[in-house]
């Protein structure tokens, strides 16, 4: 998120690091028991801006939150939702409970602020980018039950690629 909480512009990041997509990759994709997966929820216009050769992201299991999206829009494996009531029922159903680790929401907006006031959302993970770029799109505010801590598996150091310095976050719900 930029310095002014933006975090899109015209569905699409406007920046590019490939370190942080790396990252990104390594937080939704590891698991502590290895017969598990995560799962990636993520609203209609997060799944579109995800170039089609991408979707649906690898070695997570994908949903997608949309009231106008069919499931036979998406590839085969993807789960589409209508609801945040649909997305706890799904993942504690017989088909994806004994599997699914940990739910990362990865987007976009009216998804991050949904959950970030469900009780079962616990920590946000967030980098913040010490820059502001052009965005239609904004970072919900986050409310004062969330407390900055320190994550062992997160770096503490500031990260510079392409000129632009970043930073790793991850907030605790108290």
């Amino acid at each position: 998120m930029t310095r002014d909480r933006g975090i899109g512009y015209k569905n699409d990041l406007p920046w590019k690091l490939r370190n942080e997509y790396k990252y990104f990759a390594r937080l939704t994709t590891s698991t502590k028991d290895s017969a598990k997966k995560n799962a990636v929820l993520m609203g209609r216009n997060t799944w579109v801006s995800i170039p089609e050769k991408n979707r649906p992201l690898r070695n997570r299991i994908n949903i997608v939150i949309s009231s106008q999206l069919r499931a036979e829009e998406v590839p085969e494996g993807v789960h589409v939702v209508a609801s945040i009531p649909e997305v706890i029922e799904l993942v504690q159903s017989p088909l994806l409970k004994d599997i699914v680790e940990t739910v990362w929401i990865v987007g976009g907006a009216p998804v991050y602020k949904g959950f970030m006031s469900h009780p079962q959302c616990d920590r946000i993970y967030l980098t913040k980018l010490d820059a502001n770029y052009e965005c239609d799109v904004f970072f919900p505010e986050m409310s004062d039950d969330f407390k900055e801590i320190s994550d062992p598996d997160v770096s503490q150091e500031v990260q510079e690629e392409n000129g632009l310095k970043y930073t790793f976050h991850v907030y605790q719900r108290n």
